[in-house]
């Protein structure tokens, strides 16, 4: 199977604002990608947008939490009417419960939490 050129193409990356999300931005723009970035924390995404910009890459923010599903799909919409279409989605953005075994299994694990983890 033949691999996606980054020279060009478009990737979308959820969990943009911080850590490996950001990285991969700055690595994708220097590669010259065009980029869609979303994230919960659009200001951290604007001062990313601005580095990928001054790469020489084009940068769409978008506000967006992946725990919703109508989020998502305004990002994916975006992206595509944005550039024409998406060639690489990088689903970074997670969720986790922070503490020791001991301190979670006493803890409220309630249904919502559990969904949002992805827990069947």
């Amino acid at each position: 199977m033949k691999g996606v050129d980054p020279r060009g193409a478009v990737v979308a990356i959820t969990g943009a604002s911080a850590g490996i999300g950001w990285v991969s931005a700055l690595a994708f723009a220097r590669a010259g990608s065009r980029l869609a970035l979303a994230a919960r924390r659009v200001d951290r995404l604007e001062a990313l947008a601005a580095e990928v910009r001054a790469l020489g890459s084009e940068a769409l923010v978008m506000a967006a939490d992946v725990a919703s599903a109508a989020d998502v799909r305004r990002f994916v919409d975006a992206a595509v009417e944005r550039f024409g279409r998406l060639d690489v989605m990088v689903n970074n953005a997670g969720a986790g419960v922070r503490g020791s075994v001991e301190e979670i299994c006493a803890g409220d694990l309630s249904p919502d939490l559990l969904r949002r983890l992805g827990a069947r």
